[in-house]
């Protein structure tokens, strides 16, 4: 059974992902498809953008198919997750790469790759039911799909809090933080759709978003920022964590500090390097050929398979983490894990 829908609406091509059991998770047969349509497109004169939406209004896309990425470890422990991340980067790079306008409408949860797809299409349109994070830190892997460059869209400790946390944002913080770039009610979707079919150039584009966009809801965490500066701009990963701790206890904001005492320190410390001590990406392109090698690596360790069968498996949301918390993460651990000499890059 195929879980996308491919059409042409007027000039548009419709890329409609339709696994609702799965929150539209992409699997490799899903990207594959994804792609082989955009390939198609980029050459057909009568394509002049695509929109990617979703078939229910429950979710966008909450990400990859991670139990898929898993038993492709478990069948070759030694190749790993390659197969699977060859797929998904390959597709994520195309996005990045694509030469005509790809607008995403998003509604309802949106989530790690699915959140990549939205934020590597041109233009991002939310409703306001949106329930946005990168929570990739739960499961031992790391805000991936060139996060490290369009999360930066938030000024610099609302996005480590995004990502080293996986707080859920909405509408409201999402437009405050520049994350997306319009909010349109879900109910008038199809009818925006429409109106985009209709055009054929970005200005055309762009009038359409713009006479569509409404007020957004209001902001949450943005609201929030003196509180978000005081934990998330410390100059090292364990005062940031500390920090977290002493505002919990002073009757602020407790999720943080649950997630950073929770979740794979691993992750936590490799999202932190990534946005702090290494050089800022120039391109969504640039990240997500960085990201790929970091995530091969971080899939053949072993907080990986702990993290999907604590979280998604066995569910009872007690990983054992190795090492146990961010205290114990080394320079020299971090040093190495973005040592990428010798590895393959990715297929092109």
């Amino acid at each position: 059974m195929s879980h996308i829908i491919l059409s042409k609406i007027g000039h548009a091509g419709c890329i409609t992902l339709d696994r609702p059991e799965a929150l539209n998770a992409l699997s490799i047969d899903m990207v594959t498809q994804i792609s082989a349509a955009l390939s198609a497109w980029a050459s057909d004169e009568a394509v002049k953008l695509v929109l990617i939406r979703s078939a229910s209004a429950r979710a966008f896309c909450a990400g990859g198919d991670v139990r898929e990425a898993v038993s492709i470890i478990k069948d070759n422990p030694e190749l790993g997750a390659e197969p699977y991340f060859n797929a998904e980067y390959g597709f994520d790079l195309m996005l990045a790469r694509y030469s005509k306008p790809l607008i995403s409408l998003v509604d309802g949860v949106v989530m790690g790759g699915g959140f990549g797809v939205a934020r590597l299409s041109d233009y991002m349109v939310v409703s306001s039911h949106i329930k946005m994070a990168m929570p990739e830190t739960a499961i031992g892997l790391f805000p991936d799909v060139g996060a490290s460059c369009f999360l930066r869209r938030a000024p610099l400790s609302a996005a480590l809090m995004m990502g080293m946390t996986g707080t859920m944002i909405g509408a409201g913080d999402a437009l405050s933080w520049q994350i997306a770039d319009y909010h349109c009610p879900s109910e008038m979707f199809d009818e925006l759709a429409s109106a985009l079919a209709a055009v054929t150039d970005r200005a055309q584009i762009e009038a359409v978003l713009a006479r569509y966009h409404k007020a957004p809801p209001a902001p949450h965490f943005a609201m929030m920022m003196a509180d978000i500066e005081q934990v998330f701009a410390r100059p090292n990963l364990q005062d940031i964590a500390k920090q977290a701790e002493v505002l919990a206890q002073q009757g602020g904001e407790a999720s943080w500090h649950q997630a950073l005492s929770h979740k794979c320190p691993a992750s936590i410390a490799a999202f932190w390097y990534m946005m702090t001590c290494l050089p800022v990406p120039a391109s969504n392109e640039e990240a997500i050929l960085r990201d790929y090698f970091l995530a091969v690596k971080m899939t053949k360790r072993p907080d990986f398979i702990e993290g999907v069968r604590a979280v998604l498996i066995d569910k009872d949301n007690a990983p054992r983490w190795a090492p146990r918390s961010v205290f114990e993460v080394s320079t020299d651990m971090l040093v190495d894990l973005f040592d990428f000499a010798g590895m393959k890059p990715l297929p092109e």
